[in-house]
């Protein structure tokens, strides 16, 4: 479901495929950061344009021969997970890249509601109006095709990034 989750939004603008912070994000931070990325193959180069602060600009271009690598990661935000036998996770995944000089740089973080777990005891039917009414954000699908999308163009592989 595309609303329990935060995700940039993708567009394709002639050969070039524009990646913007989505609108979600966006408004929850009242327009502090904004990110957008364009990938051009035919110049065969990645530009970053980001916002912060409403004034502050940032602007890197990398062509696609100082890029290694997609990055692609996953970390549980949940703090349930911790403390409970049977929690409902929050997901985050992180896509990125690696870089020929072995630094990374992280694109864009896609957030959601995730899966109800259950690690406890007791079995799943004892939970059964949890998993039957267990909503799933489009974080973890909308994250894979962007990074299918790049590893593709660029003409690299996904590697998980440093850390994971």
């Amino acid at each position: 479901m595309r609303f329990l989750a935060i995700c940039p939004r993708l567009k394709k603008t002639g050969d070039s495929l524009h990646i913007m912070t989505g609108v979600g994000l966006f408004v929850l931070t009242l327009g502090l950061m904004q990110r957008q990325v364009v990938i051009d193959p035919v110049r065969r180069v990645i530009v970053v344009s980001s916002r912060y602060a409403w004034f502050f600009t940032r602007h890197r271009e990398m062509p696609f021969s100082d890029v290694e690598a997609v990055t692609y990661g996953y970390e549980e935000l949940s703090a349930g997970s911790s403390f409970s036998w049977n929690w409902n996770s929050l997901d985050s995944f992180i896509v990125g890249l690696r870089l020929v000089d072995d630094s990374e740089f992280t694109l864009f973080t896609f957030w959601g509601e995730g899966q109800f777990n259950n690690d406890g005891p007791f079995p799943d039917w004892l939970y059964f109006c949890d998993f039957a009414l267990d909503l799933v954000g489009s974080q973890d699908k909308e994250s894979r095709l962007l990074v299918d999308l790049l590893s593709k163009i660029v003409d690299v592989s996904v590697v998980p990034p440093r850390g994971y």
